[in-house]
């Protein structure tokens, strides 16, 4: 008899370790899962923001299966032969997109993909065999990498990236706690899969109803050799400690700022303050940082809603040219 086998998202920030799990996921014998394959929320804005279990007419489709073949899974060189007539909207389309990835035998089938905070209770709701892996890791590490990585080309700061965790956290945390979705949620620290890595494993074998998970002796990433992405240098092994508190010599200042805003946070999730003794004026001035990092964004979103708006009259323009030529 054959098995229809479990759906799996991997999420959590940028820069967290999600492309660490899903990787080595992957190289379970009955597992696959894609990384940064069906950015579901992406999809979800670039369609005009509608709930998963809205009906699709048949163009919306077409403008959908356009933006996931050709933009997001050209990118990582996933071909997938999907008809229109096969779903009425987004959760069908996530489902048949889950399904096209599985292997015979697999037990699990999944992707990974930050930044899945806005459509988790949604997903919760609608997909009931869905689990969701969400990496913790410790919030310094985490926005001192991000700094690092995309600081230059994406121009954020260390305030985009403090309210872009703490948003990704919150909305976890709600589910978990508020919706009563623990059992679908497994939280996993990325520093325990570094330094207790027999003990997280066993817990999250038992979480997805595996085999035995075990360390291999090297990863890959789409057929070829993955050693990690840190954004500071390579990694000597698959599952290097390394990268825990590396913030102290890379971007401590940053780390400070991260403990003003995120201390409570840090604190429930099990990370110890280092700056406890702050000044005033250095909290102040922090508080204020922040502060215009929030109304920045206030301010943007009409002018980013109307970009998008445009982005989608575009497309609809060049798909009904598309269709007058054939």
């Amino acid at each position: 008899m054959l098995v229809r086998p479990r759906k799996l998202l991997i999420t959590g920030p940028r820069r967290s370790g999600t492309t660490l799990i899903a990787n080595l996921l992957n190289a379970h014998e009955h597992v696959t899962i894609y990384r940064d394959y069906l950015h579901l929320s992406k999809l979800q804005q670039r369609m005009g923001n509608p709930k998963l279990d809205t009906r699709m007419s048949d163009a919306q489709k077409r403008v959908l299966l356009q933006f996931f073949l050709n933009e997001d899974n050209a990118k990582l060189g996933v071909e997938l032969n999907l008809d229109p007539a096969e779903f009425s909207n987004l959760r069908e389309f996530y489902v048949c997109a889950l399904s096209r990835i599985a292997l015979f035998g697999d037990v699990v089938v999944g992707h990974k993909t930050t930044g899945a905070y806005a459509v988790l209770g949604e997903l919760l709701n609608l997909v009931p065999d869905l689990k969701i892996i969400y990496v913790v890791r410790d919030p310094r590490d985490v926005i001192a990498s991000s700094l690092k990585r995309f600081e230059e080309e994406s121009k954020e700061t260390v305030y985009d990236f403090v309210w872009d965790w703490r948003k990704s956290r919150s909305a976890v945390r709600f589910h978990m706690e508020s919706k009563g979705c623990s059992d679908e949620v497994f939280l996993l620290r990325y520093e325990d899969l570094l330094l207790s890595t027999e003990e997280t494993l066993a817990r999250l074998a038992t979480f997805l109803d595996v085999e035995k998970l075990e360390v291999p002796e090297s990863l890959t990433d789409y057929g070829t050799p993955w050693k990690g992405n840190s954004s500071f240098d390579s990694l000597s092994r698959t599952l290097d400690p390394a990268p825990i508190g590396r913030w102290k010599a890379e971007n401590p200042n940053a780390g400070k700022i991260v403990e003003v805003l995120l201390k409570k946070e840090m604190i429930h999730d099990g990370y110890v303050p280092e700056f406890e003794n702050a000044t005033l004026f250095f909290r102040f001035r922090v508080r204020i940082g922040m502060l215009g990092s929030q109304i920045r964004f206030v301010c943007l979103q009409p002018a980013m809603k109307l970009k998008r708006r445009i982005q989608r009259q575009r497309r609809r323009k060049r798909v009904a040219l598309s269709k007058g030529r054939t």
